[in-house]
């Protein structure tokens, strides 16, 4: 649908669409619909700052951007058509589902991808169809993907690697589970995937696996290892080697189409070698006249094949420089001019040595140290500047800029750093920058890059005066600060990425605030808070905000583009119990607990389903003012939402999703006799057992360890009800357990005396595949008050099971199935 939807928009061969988006479902549809349309695709990091994107847009003369409305605030494209696939879905949808008739041939453009340039300016790399069918085709052999496998993708699509992630799982039929940028950013949030993913394959840069180790992976007998985007040391080959099934270390430039070159490496003491050529290529090692060297001698490393791509879009001259004609190979024949240096040795292997110009790799990014120099000389009051990448500490690469100021007594590093950033992506952005009355210079006049100082706490320069801390915020921040980027000195008005940050130490730190202060701060904080001042004054707003009232809207999941899904808590009136079920529905859905009024002690307990609903459409409508809405809850959480979205079809909105999980009627509930209560004693045993059955022996502990949780807190609100028949009401809320068993009890009474009317829409009740017997009667369901239709979903678990892993996994792709179903029927205005 999205194809014919940009091809009605004159979108085919020559023409590119750019794509900014965050990694999840939307990508993936906007990748093939736009290879449908016969387009080549633009991929765009939501996280590049504007002045790089719109010269991209404007460079590619791209005439769509698909996009979602979250990411595209305060954007401006210019002249190109914005379709933003939340917004729009109502249009899309319109259009057929049948498969476009195809428009792409081999020599056509598949996508244009951005890299850093020497000039200044980032230069678009043009790959073919043919190009990245035969680099997809060799993968599929070696280093080998089969239907059976699991591929975990982590790599941001502006990165060419991202394409083998994408697409190569899609072409043998196997499994893509796709990682958030948070989730790849954290060793143990990445960790936690892997595992419950039961991943046969992943592909990460160094960084990222390192990232792995030191979150305490102990290893996978299953996992294959892709590990490339710049060299690594045979300590962590090793490393690999030692946790995986097999490690394959991959090599090539994104102008010859992602790899090149891979090779299987076990563990040894020899050099990490980048392994023999892909199918339909060829790497050379040359000297300087394009003559063959020696065996063992060093040389540029040339690669030719299926792969070459088109050349850069614009930059002729810079084209003929590096793509050249073939001096081995037939008429038309080309090679590119890698940069990089190597050598063959006697096992015929190549081994990579290094660079033969400034180009360096940072976290698997390739940059040209010349647009950095070159923006900062453009910079007011800077005569000159170098940059260079520094390994100062083994493993950790970072950029250093070197600048020589017009008076180096009034250098303001702030507003050189803000330029910068608002000119390059974050890991393009020195680390630190170091004042120099004049650049070293060799007896010849050339730049001594040797004797440029080691940066120090003596030479850095910093962006503002030192401020000590003023409050205990403020001191408890800057000795967290002190841990993680393990500098001494901080200032509390310090840039914590002057300060050596990025967005993996960045992780670490939110993790210690959060554990410091109870306060869980989104990463995204650093876009606008960047000093210990600042997220002080931000950690002090959560709080007095927290100290002025009670709110029962919880925010599980806030990011995505989808419709938000809220959920109604159940007796307990807590909305932990959704943990699982939001992770399940993916990164792209929103997802908004209500919890019960009163858990907190400090508010009077709502007694009526009613007042429960009212109070929380006044929460929901704060997220989203008007409707269709999607709201549904567990138990009693799916009475209450019942009776909202009466209330809400009552105001005159649309409720597009009414989802009831294992929700009975319970005003039909007749007194139970003494026999009942106790065969439902016995089959809830059953049913547990039943559960316990379904899983295998890993997940049988699991489930096992989280009954005996259930169990220890039933135990602690049992204590808490006998003390509250003991002590009185005057004791009410001076214990925890008093407090939730209070909650529990009004719950309960609530949800007796609720008698529900009939319902002019919708509901789909999620059932389990057996109920209690006492409970399994028609009138104890709800198909008698959906006056537009009542749809069953039945589920492969026992009661007392929907929401615990893993059946839980069930529960949220047949949600997420009637979400889309919803959003369809009902697309938002």
């Amino acid at each position: 649908q999205l194809a014919h939807y940009l091809r009605s928009m004159g979108v085919g061969p020559g023409t590119c669409v750019a794509l900014l988006l965050e990694r999840g479902l939307d990508l993936v549809v906007a990748l093939l619909a736009t290879l449908k349309a016969g387009a080549a695709y633009l991929p765009m990091d939501p996280m590049f700052p504007q002045d790089r994107l719109a010269f991209m847009i404007c460079d590619a003369q791209v005439p769509v951007v698909l996009s979602q409305m979250l990411l595209m605030r305060n954007r401006n494209f210019g002249e190109a058509r914005i379709v933003l696939l939340d917004r729009d879905a109502g249009d899309i949808v319109k259009e057929s589902m049948e498969k476009p008739a195809e428009a792409a041939g081999p020599d056509d453009l598949a996508y244009l991808i951005y890299t850093s340039g020497s000039t200044g300016k980032p230069k678009g790399v043009e790959i073919e169809h043919h190009s990245v069918c035969n680099f997809l085709q060799s993968m599929r052999e070696t280093p080998g993907l089969e239907q059976r496998d699991v591929l975990v993708a982590v790599t941001t699509v502006s990165f060419d690697i991202a394409a083998l992630e994408l697409f190569l799982p899609l072409c043998a039929g196997a499994h893509i589970v796709i990682a958030s940028r948070e989730v790849a950013a954290s060793g143990a949030q990445l960790l936690h995937l892997l595992r419950t993913s039961k991943a046969t394959v992943m592909q990460a840069t160094p960084v990222t696996w390192k990232l792995l180790i030191e979150a305490g992976w102990d290893g996978n007998p299953h996992l294959k290892v892709l590990c490339g985007g710049e060299a690594f040391s045979r300590q962590l080959a090793n490393q690999l080697s030692a946790r995986a099934s097999s490690v394959w270390n991959m090599y090539g430039p994104t102008e010859t189409t992602i790899w090149s070159a891979c090779a299987r490496l076990e563990q040894s003491s020899g050099p990490v070698v980048i392994g023999a050529p892909i199918a339909e290529t060829q790497i050379h090692v040359l000297d300087e006249n394009l003559h063959a060297v020696a065996p063992g001698a060093s040389g540029e490393l040339y690669i030719g094949g299926a792969g070459m791509a088109r050349g850069y879009l614009n930059r002729p001259e810079l084209t003929q420089q590096k793509f050249i004609p073939d001096p081995f190979g037939g008429a038309g024949g080309r090679l590119y001019r890698t940069g990089d240096l190597g050598r063959v040795l006697p096992t015929g292997d190549v081994e990579y040595l290094g660079r033969v110009d400034h180009q360096v790799k940072i976290r698997g990014h390739r940059i040209e140290l010349g647009e950095l120099e070159s923006l900062i000389r453009s910079f007011e009051h800077i005569k000159d500047g170098v940059v260079v990448a520094r390994e100062d500490v083994p493993g950790e690469k970072h950029l250093v800029a070197y600048v020589v100021p017009a008076d180096i007594e009034r250098f303001d590093l702030t507003k050189l750093r803000n330029y910068l950033r608002k000119k390059l992506p974050e890991y393009m952005v020195p680390t630190s920058f170091v004042p120099l009355t004049s650049l070293p210079v060799t007896p010849n006049g050339k730049l001594d890059r040797k004797a440029l100082p080691v940066p120090s706490n003596g030479n850095i320069q910093r962006a503002r005066i030192q401020v000590s801390p003023r409050n205990d915020t403020e001191r408890k921040l800057v000795s967290i600060w002190q841990n993680v980027l393990s500098v001494e000195k901080i200032s509390i008005n310090d840039s914590f990425f002057e300060l050596g940050g990025n967005s993996l130490v960045a992780v670490r730190l939110f993790h210690e605030i959060e554990r410091e202060f109870q306060i869980k701060l989104p990463l995204s904080t650093l876009i606008d808070a960047q000093t210990v001042e600042e997220v002080a004054e931000i950690l002090n707003q959560q709080r007095h905000q927290a100290g002025q009232g009670w709110s029962s809207l919880v925010e599980i999941q806030t990011k995505g583009s989808r419709p938000p899904f809220f959920c109604i808590h159940g007796a307990s009136g807590n909305v932990l119990i959704y943990r699982d079920l939001s992770r399940h529905l993916g990164p792209d859905q929103p997802f908004y607990g209500l919890q019960a009024q009163g858990l907190d002690g400090s508010v009077d307990r709502l007694a009526t389903v009613e007042e429960m609903a009212s109070l929380y459409i006044e929460e929901i409508r704060r997220v989203q003012p008007k409707g269709p809405y999607l709201v549904g809850g567990y138990c009693l959480g799916g009475t209450i939402a019942f009776e909202i979205a009466q209330q809400l079809q009552g105001h005159g909105q649309d409720v597009a999703l009414l989802a009831l999980f294992d929700t009975l009627n319970w005003a039909k509930m007749s007194t139970a006799s003494y026999w009942d209560r106790a065969y439902s004693q016995l089959q809830r045993l059953l049913f547990h057992s039943g559960n316990f059955s379904l899983l295998d022996s890993k997940n049988k502990r699991k489930f096992f360890k989280e009954k005996a949780e259930i169990l220890r807190e039933r135990s602690r609100l049992w204590r808490g009800i006998f003390l509250r028949g003991v002590m009185g009401e005057r004791h009410s809320f001076d214990s925890r357990s008093i407090i939730d068993a209070e909650i529990w009890k009004t719950n309960d009474l609530a949800k007796l005396s609720y008698l529900p009317k009939p319902y002019a829409g919708v509901i789909t009740d999620f059932r389990p595949r057996k109920q209690y017997s006492v409970f399994d009667r028609p009138e104890m369901y709800w198909d008698d008050f959906a006056q537009k239709g009542y749809e069953v979903v039945t589920l492969p678990v026992y009661p007392a099971g929907m929401l615990v892993e893993p059946f839980v996994e069930h529960l949220a792709n047949a949600l997420r199935k009637s979400i889309d179903q919803a959003i369809h029927q009902y697309p938002q205005r």
